[in-house]
């Protein structure tokens, strides 16, 4: 029942009325959420009944965020900063951190970006794991119907290539927009990784 107000609660302070705006007078609207540290907790919190809603919420939330945004003529934008894993069982006890988190995260479709954080950069096959069967999710996908994965200053030591792409321009509506990947100054990056 919290979960189901929480959720309620964003998205009527997101997409509430608005129809009191003469749209004459205004530009578009862009609507963003933003995620991160999301840290494998694609369970919920049972242990917390107000935080117990799990990955299935959230992408139903984003289904419906995204039809309001596209009725309204709204641009919508879904981002995430990075941390992915590292901090469940569901996300650690495997022995590449993520195998069995990235594969549902996947099921959030139309990200407009997304980039690493330093929990996910930390181990060299995760890294190896996120080049192979993650990023090219994103990236790979002509149509740019996923988003991007965005890592402007993260490099595969191997080849010299950028992990994820170091940005992308997205047109909407008339404008342009840069969106860019970028951790921090993270100094524990693993072996096969350049920051």
């Amino acid at each position: 029942e919290n979960n189901k107000s929480f959720f309620n609660n964003m998205y009527e302070s997101l997409f509430g009325d608005n129809d009191n705006i003469d749209r004459n007078e205004r530009e578009n609207v862009f609507k963003i959420i933003h995620t991160t540290d999301i840290h494998g907790w694609i369970a919920g919190h049972s242990h917390s009944p107000h935080l117990d809603t799990d990955f299935g919420d959230f992408a139903s939330l984003i289904e419906h965020m995204e039809k309001n945004a596209k009725e309204k003529d709204h641009i919508f934008m879904l981002f995430d900063s990075g941390d992915l894993i590292e901090g469940t069982g569901i996300s650690d006890a495997s022995d590449i951190h993520g195998e069995y988190v990235f594969p549902i995260i996947k099921q959030i479709k139309h990200y407009t970006g997304l980039t690493m954080g330093n929990h996910d950069i930390g181990h060299a096959a995760t890294v190896d794991f996120m080049r192979e069967e993650f990023i090219p999710f994103y990236n790979d996908d002509p149509t740019d119907v996923n988003g991007k994965f965005l890592t402007a200053n993260s490099v595969y030591e191997n080849s010299g290539d950028f992990i994820g792409k170091p940005y992308y321009i997205r047109e909407e509506q008339g404008y342009k927009l840069l969106v860019i990947g970028w951790i921090f100054n993270f100094t524990q990056e693993a072996e096969n990784t350049v920051r």
